[in-house]
């Protein structure tokens, strides 16, 4: 008898105790499907996936090195690099993606250690723990409410973010990448070196490389929208379209043409993991 495929997925809403900096957070339940494979684009927030079954593995798109296996705990952390992903057939756990700033006071470390992909072992032991708390739990919404106690009381006794650093990562956000260094450091009153240094800390990468990150997504909205590629070179900043390209392929391991080709899409929302067509082996 064929299994029936599942693809549960639960938002965690927006609950009364989850500290500012998350940006969201979801149950996964999959299962049936065969195992999958897919892209994980560069990302300047941080996305933890806690397991209660099944395993993740994760190597970077441009090198050959060997995969990062979880069972437990993926954290991937702010990155210029892309990372191909692949999980088993079943898979059930919780993914939330926080804002930098709020992982520099969960984890209460320099951001710039936590650039990258750590598992298990790896990653913060106290969120190997979390991760069987949850799966203890009769349903979604306990879920949600131990997460949600977890990561205020991990931050509230961590480092508090410079507002100067929050507010910076903020306009940069809503540039799309666009605002030049000097702009963030007049507006939020800092010097540009010590805006560097507190993006270092405290989001993990330079104010350049975070906006190049963030062009990336936004060029990746305009292309799923079918926009040409001088179009979208144009409207994310770059000098010319092979400038753009350039850029594309360094942060993604592909250019735009084999981007689009390959049929990339979300898989489900915004997971971590962009999926190719068709499923891995």
């Amino acid at each position: 008898m064929r299994r029936t495929a599942v693809c549960e997925v639960v938002d965690g809403g927006a609950g009364p105790r989850r500290p500012p900096g998350v940006v969201g957070c979801r149950g996964l339940r999959l299962s049936g499907r065969g195992p999958r494979r897919g892209l994980e684009l560069p990302d300047g927030c941080v996305t933890v996936l806690l397991l209660f079954d099944g395993e993740v593995r994760v190597a970077p798109v441009t090198e050959r090195r060997a995969a990062v296996s979880a069972r437990r705990v993926l954290v991937s952390g702010p990155s210029t690099t892309a990372y191909v992903g692949e999980h088993s057939a079943e898979l059930h756990g919780v993914e939330m993606l926080l804002q930098p700033w709020l992982a520099h006071s969960v984890f209460g470390v320099p951001m710039s250690g936590l650039t990258g992909i750590r598992a298990d072992a790896g990653a913060d032991r106290r969120l190997t723990a979390l991760a069987g708390e949850l799966a203890a739990q009769a349903g979604w919404r306990e879920r949600f409410a131990v997460l949600d106690e977890a990561l205020g009381a991990w931050s509230a006794a961590g480092p508090a973010p410079a507002p100067q650093v929050v507010a910076a990562w903020s306009d940069l956000v809503a540039g799309e990448g666009l605002v030049s260094v000097g702009d963030l450091a007049a507006g939020v009153g800092w010097g540009r070196r010590r805006l560097q240094s507190g993006f270092r800390e405290q989001i993990g990468l330079s104010p350049k490389a975070a906006a190049r990150v963030l062009r990336l997504h936004k060029a990746v909205r305009l292309l799923s929208r079918r926009a040409g590629f001088s179009q979208v070179a144009t409207a994310c900043g770059f000098c010319d379209q092979a400038h753009f390209s350039r850029d594309f392929k360094q942060l993604t391991g592909v250019t735009p043409g084999a981007y689009l080709a390959g049929g990339i899409r979300t898989f489900s929302g915004r997971c971590a993991f962009l999926q190719y067509g068709g499923t891995g082996g």
